[in-house]
């Protein structure tokens, strides 16, 4: 399953929509009746186009859940509200930014931005200081 460019994500280069579409398939494979910001940052820890995976793997986040290969797809899997704020705050941090596309980064600092991350260790990971990187 990709996720196409439509008008919420048109905005979003390809690295992003490598991650939404991960973050899809993690919240089936974990059973979730939604993708969660925890689903995002499990995606966002497996790609490596753009900064926001390798920072976040260098502030010392990992997920203790393993996502491989391919999970059926359910044709509409919403997004949880805590989701839709890190993708909000992801789309605000490339206009603060003066980016014309929302890149992984961006989804890093949103999804840091909206707070816990249930079941991820992260030492030290905050929007702060992966801003800083």
């Amino acid at each position: 399953m990709t996720v196409q460019p439509s008008a919420p994500f048109a905005s979003f280069d390809i690295g992003s929509h490598r991650v939404l579409t991960l973050a899809r398939t993690a919240a089936v494979r974990l059973r979730s009746p939604a993708v969660d910001r925890d689903h995002l940052m499990i995606a966002l820890l497996r790609v490596r186009h753009g900064l926001g995976g390798p920072v976040a793997v260098a502030l010392g986040a990992k997920s203790p859940f393993p996502v491989r290969g391919r999970a059926p797809s359910p044709s509409h899997l919403p997004f949880t509200p805590a989701a839709e704020r890190a993708l909000s705050g992801a789309a605000r941090e490339a206009q603060r930014l003066g980016d014309p596309l929302v890149g992984t980064g961006h989804l890093l600092l949103g999804v840091l931005q909206v707070g816990d991350l249930a079941g991820l260790t992260h030492a030290a990971v905050d929007a702060e200081l992966a801003r800083r990187r």
